[in-house]
């Protein structure tokens, strides 16, 4: 009888092992279908990685090693928790909150983290995300050393051209002189960094691949490349914030700068300590932080994007993102960060990478490749459903 049962087991054991070994090779073979589907894309953002890496003039210390990957994925991670908290307590303030949220915050995320479907969307998505946006964070701090700043007075004197003889932030001063509309100018514009995270998080955590998705991916990686990278260089300018570190006179931003650090001494201005850090950064020739530059204005370009993808997915939502696009654009200007002309030329940029986009999702979508791998994706989505 005991050597019955010792047979049973070392059977089962066998079985066991048997059977872990068949699903790891399902899943490399998954993977690899994976990594076969996202070519075009794992071909771009490689290619462009090495570019930067070894064209441009100042590389940053560590810019491309471990320590720099690892810090940007937790500075996503830091972004991606609260966008998902926030948007799940959206969806209960709509349908109604359960009797424990925080537990059912805890159990829906749950669900998405371990789901197989999603898992290999992450594990092929994510990385590359992270290698691009390492690789254009060096690549915009070079501009000033690749072509050194020589647009802002053309730039300053095309906003007044364009805006009546007048500085573009002297027509928004008598809506956004006081402290309270100041302050929430600057919060909306920094909030851009969690729905930005966000978006890129909700690319990289589909079930399986949709033409929506792609076509933002696509269109992000674009737009940053042709406008946060080439145009920026062509046309290669500071910001009015810096108008005059560049000794530039008279300095038409003076007072607009004056007015925001009489701001900070009653609450806090975050783009004044951003704007300081980054010239810092710009004298030490630190790329790493990503740099300065001014011409087009990318956060416009993303947010444009992501008004674009919001119209996607209901009228509310397109709604809500393009008011949200319109008050970046006033922050962009209002903060000194940005001329107007930069805003325009960032909102432009992002309408002509969309809509070049959109065949380039459908491609990407149609190839056989991609079909195998959403099949596959709902057969793993159906499993983590169990």
């Amino acid at each position: 009888m005991r050597q019955e049962r010792l047979i049973v087991s070392g059977g089962d054991t066998f079985s066991t092992e048997r059977h872990l070994a068949d699903r790891a090779l399902a899943l490399v073979a998954i993977l690899a279908q994976g990594v076969r589907a996202w070519l075009p894309i794992i071909i771009f953002v490689v290619a462009y990685a090495v570019l930067v890496g070894t064209l441009l003039p100042v590389q940053g210390e560590n810019a491309f090693g471990a320590d720099g990957i690892i810090q940007l994925l937790a500075t996503l991670a830091a972004g991606a928790i609260p966008m998902f908290v926030i948007f799940r307590l959206a969806v209960y303030a709509r349908q109604g909150f359960p009797a424990s949220p925080i537990r059912r915050l805890w159990q829906e995320a749950r669900v998405i983290i371990f789901n197989p479907a999603r898992l290999l969307s992450l594990v092929i998505v994510f990385p590359l995300l992270s290698i691009f946006l390492q690789a254009f964070a060096v690549a915009k701090g070079n501009i000033p050393f690749v072509n050194p700043f020589a647009w802002d007075e053309t730039f300053m004197r095309l906003d007044r051209a364009l805006h009546g003889g007048v500085d573009p932030w002297r027509w928004l001063e008598p809506f956004l002189h006081s402290v309270p509309a100041t302050f929430m100018i600057n919060f909306l514009y920094n909030f851009w960094f969690f729905l930005s995270v966000g978006s890129l998080l909700w690319v990289a955590l589909q079930r399986r691949p949709g033409e929506d998705s792609i076509r933002f991916l696509v269109a992000f990686l674009m737009s940053w490349v042709i406008g946060g990278n080439i145009l920026a260089t062509i046309f290669s300018s500071a910001g009015p914030a810096y108008y005059a570190r560049l000794a530039l006179s008279p300095d038409p931003y003076a007072p607009l700068m004056a007015h925001l650090h009489a701001v900070a001494q009653i609450v806090p201005v975050w783009a004044l300590e951003t704007q300081e850090m980054l010239w810092k950064g710009y004298q030490a020739q630190d790329v790493t932080l990503g740099g300065i530059s001014a011409f087009p204005s990318m956060h416009n370009a993303q947010a444009t994007l992501m008004a674009l993808l919001a119209w996607r997915h209901g009228r509310l939502a397109g709604w809500l993102m393009t008011i949200y696009a319109f008050m970046i654009a006033i922050g962009s200007v209002w903060l000194g960060w940005h001329y107007a002309v930069d805003a325009y030329a960032g909102i432009a940029i992002a309408l002509a990478c969309w809509w070049l986009a959109g065949p380039l999702a459908r491609w990407i979508m149609g190839r056989e490749a991609m079909r195998r791998l959403v099949v596959m994706q709902e057969r793993l989505d159906a499993t983590g459903q169990k």
